[in-house]
């Protein structure tokens, strides 16, 4: 689960850089459901990688910024 939500969107967004720069335009967007804010029982994998990607997507995207 972590890599099919975390690691994946993070190696693309790596990968989308580079383009986005040289464009001087880009977006990625980053689903992510309610279970990325608050937990549910019985659900720690999947809410564990929801946070996960929420906090990529708010780390990234200062530095995607520069």
């Amino acid at each position: 689960m972590m890599n099919l939500m975390v690691v994946k969107p993070f190696i693309l967004s790596k990968m989308a850089f580079p383009l986005m720069k040289e464009n001087k335009w880009g977006r990625i967007i980053n689903v992510a459901s309610i279970h990325s804010v608050v937990a549910s029982p019985f659900e720690a994998g999947y809410i564990t990688a929801k946070h996960a990607l929420a906090g990529l997507t708010r780390a990234i995207s200062p530095e995607s910024a520069q």
